[in-house]
């Protein structure tokens, strides 16, 4: 079944990639940092290892290029996704056998060839998305993609916690690589076609040798680096999701820190928190064609600012004590976070240069990995010196504080002060 030629197809496909690609990202972002935190492995080496495993993220863009560029009749993204999925899988496999304690070292290694493969399969999906889509259709391809990654987050993160329980941590890790291959199924009978953007969505196109596709993109990023736009994307994408970002990295041995059982963490992680994220998800998807993209982004950071800021403040209030008030809190969270994850993919969408597609919007994207990186390291040393609410605070200043900057900076580039106005 060739699933990318109708629409309905295409959303059914990469909803489906994207769960493989969150399924990964759930466990070790939310799964293995609590067994981590439960077997006593310190908090500062616990975020050591996540912003580490954030490198290859972030640094993508130095090889999406070359996905753009090395393809042709037998070789496409279709095929650069199955390879790095393989990749995934074969990579998961030595925590199978590998002490988590006191192999730290080699599991670390392990993790970061993996994140490399992961990257890369991000890429791949992205373009193969950005290639067989028509504009007017992403938005809800978006939605999808969206709702299909915190899907898998929420069945190997919180849910990777509850399963532990019958089939122990190691079948957890045979299910997750299970999940990563599964949508490899799904690529075998989907033809690729080759497509360029026209006046009114898409036309077909011949494809063109490589030198040539490649003096087309470096025209085309030289003049979008001089008119400021990826400049201003970045910097939004670097800095502005601290918040969100740092405090999702944490939320796992916070709520150790916090007495409250791994069980009941993985039921809370996986329904509330993964619910309230798709609930503010599917909200922004339907709200935010009635408000420019700039504005709407702007109301997005607010609300998830001051969620923030409230959850920490009540930690605070209550000197550390476990409660409901917490959880009923980092769920509104979990809600603002979802629609702060549409409005600022939105944005950086309508920010991007279509000839650019993938290149580009995979710089922006590992912007966003590289702000996962540095404000979880950053969390988690401000938490071993001042405690979980200071930390938090900080984040949150730095975060509105990055958006006042952008809006600033956006009103003095010509052609993206209409985004903010």
């Amino acid at each position: 079944m060739d699933l990318l030629s109708t629409v309905t197809g295409r959303k059914v496909l990469f909803g489906l990639l994207y769960f493989s690609e969150g399924a990964p990202i759930g466990f070790i972002w939310l799964g293995l940092p609590t067994r981590l935190r439960s077997l006593d492995v310190p908090l500062e080496q616990i975020t050591w290892l996540m912003a580490f495993l954030i490198l290859p993220w972030t640094l993508k863009f130095l090889w999406a290029p070359l996905i753009d560029l090395l393809r042709g009749p037998r070789w496409g993204f279709k095929h650069w996704i199955t390879a790095s999925q393989s990749a995934m899988a074969l990579t998961l496999m030595p925590l199978l056998f590998l002490d988590l304690q006191q192999q730290f070292t080699a599991v670390s290694a392990c993790l970061l060839a993996h994140a490399v493969a992961a990257a890369t399969q991000d890429i791949s999906v992205d373009a193969l998305c950005i290639q067989q889509s028509t504009p007017q259709e992403r938005g809800a391809l978006n939605g999808w993609m969206q709702g299909g990654v915190l899907v898998g987050r929420a069945a190997m993160g919180g849910g990777s916690l509850m399963l532990q329980r019958w089939i122990g941590f190691g079948g957890v890790v045979c299910v997750l690589i299970l999940l990563v291959l599964v949508s490899i199924l799904l690529l075998i009978g989907c033809r690729e076609r080759k497509f360029q953007l026209s006046g009114n969505g898409l036309k077909q196109e011949l494809p063109a040798p490589w030198l040539a596709r490649f003096a087309a993109m470096w025209r085309a990023l030289l003049a979008d680096l001089r008119g400021g736009q990826i400049w201003l994307g970045l910097f939004v994408a670097v800095s502005v999701p601290a918040a969100f970002k740092s405090l999702e990295a944490v939320i796992g041995p916070f709520l150790i820190d916090r007495d409250y059982p791994e069980y009941a963490i993985g039921q809370f992680t996986s329904t509330a928190m993964i619910g309230g994220m798709i609930t503010g998800s599917l909200l922004a998807g339907r709200l935010s064609h009635r408000i420019n993209s700039g504005r709407f982004l702007a109301i997005a950071i607010m609300i998830n600012v001051l969620a923030i800021t409230s959850f920490a403040v009540s930690d605070l209030t209550f000197a550390g004590d476990s409660g409901n008030h917490l959880l009923v809190l980092l769920s509104i969270v979990a809600v603002t976070i979802g629609w702060m994850t549409v409005a600022l993919y939105n944005w950086l969408m309508n920010l991007t240069d279509p000839q650019l597609a993938a290149t580009q919007f995979t710089a922006f994207m590992a912007a966003t990995n590289a702000c996962e990186a540095w404000s979880t390291a950053l969390i988690g040393r401000l938490q071993s010196v001042f405690g979980y609410p200071p930390a938090v605070l900080v984040l949150s200043g730095i975060s509105l504080g990055s958006a006042l900057v952008a809006f600033a900076l956006a009103r003095r580039i010509a052609g993206n002060a209409s985004e903010w106005n």
